[in-house]
């Protein structure tokens, strides 16, 4: 099974989280109620970037835990927590007995270190791997970005970006208007009736800007914070190619 990654952060650390997406449509597994993790030291193994870069000695230790654990103690991997001095890899089975020695055997003298903990309903997966609602929206926006940087698009350039929004009411959408225009944005087209059984006017905004992914990062988080806050819907931006 494939892995995804996208970018996380909060006010005291950023990090990269890579995580197996098929595996929520058997989570949890009753008969993995185990979750145990292996911390490794490494010298940056990925660049915290749009699309992560990972180093080669990251997708070999990836791959080698993976099989080799699996092989040995038939234990599903379902994903890793990456930061700029190492790694966390997170896995699930039934039992933890045999998981340390495996582990210090494979290893050697690394610095890790290995830990495990009953786990049954999957909270470490569900909840510490697997993209929430916002992470899923800000890996759509990574995937605008690389489409736009594949395309041959000039980032830098400033241009018109839309930003789309859905309201139960045009009350809500008139204060947003407020709070989005203290910061550069302009409602283009009024409100416009929409035919979704729960949100019933649409808007769209406009402001002139490069695109920058970690500015992106944090646009996109406090317009989500700010829907999810007053009942409205965030659907995502777009932009035309600058050249």
């Amino acid at each position: 099974m494939e892995l995804m990654s996208y970018y996380r952060k909060d006010a005291d650390s950023e990090e990269i989280v890579r995580f197996i997406p098929d595996l929520m449509d058997d989570a949890p597994q009753h008969k993995r109620q185990i979750m145990m993790w292996i911390w490794i030291e490494l010298d940056k193994p990925v660049t915290m970037e749009c699309k992560p870069k990972f180093s080669d000695s990251y997708y070999v230790l990836e791959n080698l835990l993976r099989e080799h654990l699996h092989m040995v103690l038939d234990l599903e991997y379902c994903g890793s927590i990456i930061q700029e001095d190492g790694a966390s890899f997170y896995y699930y089975g039934s039992t933890a007995r045999g998981f340390d020695k495996t582990v210090q055997t494979l290893l050697g003298e690394s610095g890790f270190e290995s830990g495990s903990m009953k786990d049954k309903h999957w909270e470490q997966y569900i909840h510490g791997l697997y993209p929430d609602d916002l992470n899923l929206q800000l890996m759509e926006d990574a995937e605008i970005i690389e489409n736009l940087e594949k395309s041959g698009d000039n980032l830098l350039c400033k241009r018109d970006v839309e930003y789309f929004f859905y309201g139960r009411n045009k009350k809500d959408l008139e204060k947003m208007c407020v709070w989005l225009g203290d910061q550069g944005f302009t409602n283009r087209d009024g409100f416009i009736n929409e035919h979704e059984k729960e949100y019933h006017f649409g808007m769209l905004c406009v402001r002139q800007q490069p695109i920058n992914f970690l500015e992106m990062y944090d646009t996109t988080r406090g317009l989500f914070e700010y829907c999810d806050d007053h009942g409205l819907r965030y659907i995502g931006w777009g932009t035309k190619l600058c050249d």
